[in-house]
C-alpha cells in the first residue's frame, strides 16, 4: 500500500491515504544537526504545511540557516527551527569588520614633545629596564633547574 498510513482514528486498524505532497525527509536531510528534535520538528511540519508557499519559505529558511555558517553545535534543534523558521527568512549575512590594530596611543601635542636628548634617554632607561627583566628571567629558571 503505497502512500498510505496507519489511521490515528480508528488505532491502526484501516488506512488513510497520506494526503502530504511535501517531501520533508528532504529538509532533514539538509538540516545540519541531526539527532533530538527530529520526531516533534518532522510532526511539526506535517501538521502545518499545507502548501508550496509554506514548503518554499521552509528550505528558503534553512538555506539561509546553512550561509551562517555555525559549527553544527550552535544550530538549533531540528524541531526548534522549525518553530522559529520566520527568523531565518530575512537573514543579512554580512562579513565580520577586520579588527583593527590597536597601538598604546601616543602623545604628540606641542607641550608634551620631547627633545632628541629626552627621547635618547628614555631609550636607554627602557633597554636597562628589558635587560634586568631578561636576567632575573634567566635567574629564576636557573634556580628552578
Amino acid at each position: 500500500m503505497e502512500n498510505h498510513e496507519k489511521c490515528p482514528y480508528c488505532n491502526g486498524l484501516g488506512y488513510i491515504k497520506n494526503q502530504t505532497k511535501f517531501d520533508f525527509d528532504e529538509i532533514y536531510a539538509d538540516y545540519p544537526k541531526k539527532g533530538p528534535g527530529k520526531k516533534k520538528g518532522m510532526k511539526k511540519l506535517e501538521r502545518t504545511v499545507k502548501s508550496e508557499k509554506h514548503y518554499s519559505a521552509i528550505k528558503q529558511a534553512l538555506e539561509n540557516l546553512k550561509k551562517l555558517n555555525r559549527e553544527k553545535q550552535y544550530y538549533p534543534n531540528f524541531d526548534t527551527f522549525i518553530n522559529n523558521y520566520e527568523d531565518y527568512l530575512e537573514v543579512e549575512i554580512t562579513q565580520p569588520e577586520p579588527l583593527k590594530k590597536r597601538y598604546m596611543p601616543i602623545i604628540t601635542h606641542p607641550r608634551y614633545e620631547l627633545s632628541p636628548e629626552e627621547k635618547q634617554q628614555r631609550k636607554r632607561d627602557l633597554g636597562q629596564l628589558l635587560v634586568s627583566i631578561t636576567d632575573n628571567m634567566t635567574v629564576e629558571s636557573e634556580r628552578d633547574e
